[in-house]
């Protein structure tokens, strides 16, 4: 069932209008809620019902042993076999068939015979989101951050509550139970904005996402051979705008559709495209995993507290995990490497720079301005990067002594290409499916480096179409926010029927210039 269908929306209809029914009483509601949330995952498979309330039960039982006890060994055994129970079955259903897959190609390399074969696994659709969630439940509980609830129901919806089970945000359980048992009803919070959510996800998913997907990644990631470089570097750029539009498009809708339910859960996503360091980029990419990770993993290692060495093998570890968690590939675990190598260099840089000890082009930068001949041939630059008449230089060069994260105009706009750039050839692993495939795709973007100086931009086949949809989706994030605060002020000003017109007319804008058909988000696979 996806949000953006005919089905979720009469599925929908019905669930607010049982939740607007039962807002006096929150025990009916919790079973109200729980009944439509096991609807909503058992539509794609019912037996996988069972999955997710075992893993809750395991996580609802273990939770109130370790508050129980006081004996620290006994508080650690429950938290060990809580994370054991859950690491075993997402383990299971997500890498066991890679592995014994691997293991048998390993065998033969060696010329072993064996028969190992993949059982073919079914991937029980949001198992890594709802595991990780229901996790951290119980670590919680351990740290004494979070008092265990008593309500089975209580449970159950918390793991299970329907707007972002399959594909996040990851919810933590502090939030949602505090707001569960508030005695305030569970009116929706702010009406306007979580329309603007819903829409804005269903724009993205629906006029993005999926017209790249369709006109321009998957020709060009089926057979790279056949395209030009120029193409496939458009289809590298085209995958980064489709899975960034594709998963935030969810999350955008699920937390729209939570806050008509009365929940607030917080933004997965922040601008990612503007990112000035990998660093940077992680803060606003899927924030919510981000988070967990480094409560969670990154945390319980010792962090950035047990000196540098230990620092970045805690960095590798939890990059290195964090990518295995997208699925069963070793196009997964390069990515995770490849990053936590960019975020350790990156410290490094960081560190360095935080020491006074200033890299080359902090060096060539203070030089040109202390050179009288240099001086003069680089102001206009120099008012371009710092924004200030160059009668200002004496003052301005020391714009490269700004925090590492906060650099100025030129110097940031220079680093968010470099930072895009390295997460768009990164990304590409997530969709070439083999290092291989990858391979390909690098070397015929290599290709058109190469040959930078004969390129025929004209000559790639790709329609005018593509290429607007395209570079909306790369430049969208530099939209200014504040126009859309604009937007929502003057619709809270209309009455409701001129709110309804609005609304069904941007539904019907966005079903006209649609593709046909709604493909499956992307992360219901990871």
């Amino acid at each position: 069932m996806l949000f953006p269908t005919v089905t979720f929306a009469v599925f929908f209809s019905v669930v607010f209008l049982g939740h607007r029914l039962l807002l006096g009483n929150r025990r009916a509601w919790t079973w109200f809620m729980l009944v439509a949330s096991y609807l909503f995952y058992g539509w794609w498979n019912w037996k996988f019902l069972f999955l997710i309330f075992g893993s809750s039960m395991i996580d609802y039982l273990a939770a109130l042993k370790v508050h129980a006890n006081t004996d620290d060994k006994l508080r650690k055994r429950w938290l060990a076999l809580s994370l054991t129970a859950n690491l075993s079955i997402l383990g299971f259903f997500k890498y066991f068939d890679f592995f014994v897959l691997e293991l048998a190609n390993g065998l033969t390399r060696l010329g072993i015979h064996n028969t190992l074969e993949p059982l073919g696994i079914i991937l029980p659709v949001g198992i890594s989101f709802f595991t990780f969630q229901s996790m951290s439940y119980t670590i919680d509980v351990y740290r004494r951050r979070l008092d265990p609830v008593r309500s089975i129901p209580e449970m159950l919806v918390f793991v299970s509550f329907f707007p972002q089970l399959v594909a996040g945000p990851i919810v933590r359980a502090r939030l949602f139970l505090d707001r569960l048992h508030d005695p305030a009803p569970l009116r929706p919070l702010d009406p306007t904005r979580a329309y603007a959510l819903i829409l804005a996800g269903m724009f993205k998913k629906l006029v993005i996402a999926d017209f790249l997907a369709t006109e321009l990644v998957q020709p060009v990631f089926a057979a790279p051979g056949n395209h030009s470089p120029l193409e496939v570097l458009l289809g590298v750029y085209g995958f980064t705008v489709q899975i960034y539009c594709d998963f935030s498009a969810y999350s955008d809708m699920a937390i729209g559709i939570a806050m008509l339910l009365g929940f607030q859960f917080p933004i997965n996503f922040n601008r990612p495209f503007k990112a000035v360091s990998l660093q940077d980029f992680w803060r606003r990419w899927h924030i919510s995993l981000t988070s967990w990770l480094g409560d969670y993993l990154y945390g319980s290692l010792g962090g950035s507290t047990k000196g540098v060495r230990r620092t970045m093998l805690n960095i590798m570890l939890t990059m290195l995990l964090g990518g295995l968690w997208h699925g069963a590939n070793w196009t997964f675990v390069l990515f995770g490497i490849i990053h936590g190598t960019g975020l350790i260099v990156e410290g490094a840089i960081r560190a360095r720079e935080k020491a006074g000890r200033r890299g080359f082009m902090s060096t060539a930068w203070h030089w040109s301005a202390e050179t009288p001949v240099i001086n003069l041939v680089t102001w206009p630059l120099r008012v371009l990067v710092c924004g200030t008449s160059f009668l200002w230089q004496p003052l301005a060069k020391f714009w490269v002594g700004d925090d590492y994260d906060h650099p100025r105009l030129l110097r940031r706009a220079v680093r968010t290409v470099v930072i895009y750039h390295f997460i768009a050839f990164t990304i590409t692993l997530f969709r070439a499916q083999s290092i291989g495939r990858t391979w390909e795709i690098w070397g015929r973007v290599k290709d058109l480096v190469v040959q930078a100086l004969h390129v025929d931009i004209t000559g790639a086949a790709v329609s005018k179409t593509v290429l607007l949809v395209l570079a909306f989706g790369l430049f969208m994030d530099g939209i200014p926010s504040g126009w859309f605060r604009r937007v929502g002020v003057r619709f809270r000003t209309l009455s409701p029927i001129p709110q309804g017109l609005l609304l069904a007319g941007a539904v019907t804008v966005i079903d006209a210039v649609a593709v046909q058909g709604v493909a499956p988000f992307l992360y219901f696979f990871f």
